[in-house]
């Protein structure tokens, strides 16, 4: 197959770019179906490699059309890990821990129940939360869970947000 140099805009600093022969032959190696829809500097950037060249407002090293610059705002980039796989940066803020936590079981509904039945999700009220539950609490209940189903839960905190660790139907 032959191939030829493309002119493609880049969908962030609105400039154009060349994709040329070498790297559509490279995509085509690689199985890779789309042409890039971001400059190189922009793809270089997302992918975490710090550059001094992508600052917001400056014109994109990369434009051919003289029409393009890297936009304003802080720019998504990927998170990068270290050298035996632990993220440089938390995936996500912990969420707050609900003080004054009951020690016994309290009504809540279930909202949401894993079509795999790995797990559910439950209402309290009390708390004005959502807990999580493992497929394992799930299936202590007497009978198959249900969502809108009433149920009394003992619930904790957890890394992840507020988790049930009982469940039961109301008697």
């Amino acid at each position: 197959m032959s191939y030829e140099d493309k002119r493609i805009d880049c969908r962030d600093c609105g400039g154009q770019f060349t994709f040329s022969a070498g790297e559509q032959a490279f995509y085509d190696a690689k199985g890779f179906l789309n042409a890039p829809t971001r400059c190189p500097l922009r793809r270089k950037q997302l992918k975490g490699h710090a550059t001094n060249e992508a600052v917001a407002g400056n014109p994109c090293p990369h434009d051919e059309s003289g029409q393009g610059s890297f936009p304003r705002g802080t720019p998504y980039v990927r998170q990068s890990y270290g050298a035996y796989g632990e993220r440089s940066t938390p995936r996500r803020m912990p969420p707050p821990d609900v003080t004054d936590l009951p020690d016994a079981f309290v009504a809540a509904t279930i909202v949401r129940i894993d079509h795999g039945g790995r797990f559910a999700f439950v209402n309290v009220p009390s708390l004005n939360q959502d807990a999580y539950v493992h497929a394992t609490v799930l299936a202590t209940l007497a009978t198959a869970p249900y969502e809108q189903q009433h149920v009394l839960v003992i619930v904790r905190n957890s890394e992840r947000g507020l988790r049930a660790t009982a469940i039961k139907s109301p008697s």
